[in-house]
């Protein structure tokens, strides 16, 4: 009796497992990368990130800034707004099939 409530039990746990929603996003470009002339008076970088997971999601940025000149600005965009560079960090939420801008914008 015992053996039979372990293999129900697992195969409970099994289906409750196979049950739970995968995330399934992507962003276009995968990585962005570009050479422009500083002497530009905006360098954007845009990419789009789409949600196919079945079911809505909550997306976190943070911005992360390796090096820079001290007078440029950059600006990130999301599917919201347009956020100045001292916002480090915003969540914004994807439905299923939706997609969203991020754009980091520099200002040299």
């Amino acid at each position: 009796m015992k053996k039979c409530l372990y293999l129900l039990f697992a195969v409970a746990f099994a289906s409750i497992q196979a049950l739970t929603a995968q995330v399934n996003i992507f962003v276009n470009p995968d990585s962005v990368y570009a050479s422009l002339p500083a002497t530009e008076f905006e360098i954007e970088l845009p990419s789009q990130i789409f949600n196919n997971s079945g079911g809505p999601v909550t997306i976190r940025w943070t911005r992360v800034v390796e090096q820079k000149p001290a007078e440029w600005d950059v600006n990130f965009c999301d599917k919201n707004l347009c956020y100045l560079g001292f916002v480090a960090t915003k969540t914004f939420d994807l439905a299923n099939a939706d997609s969203g801008l991020l754009k980091p914008i520099f200002y040299p």
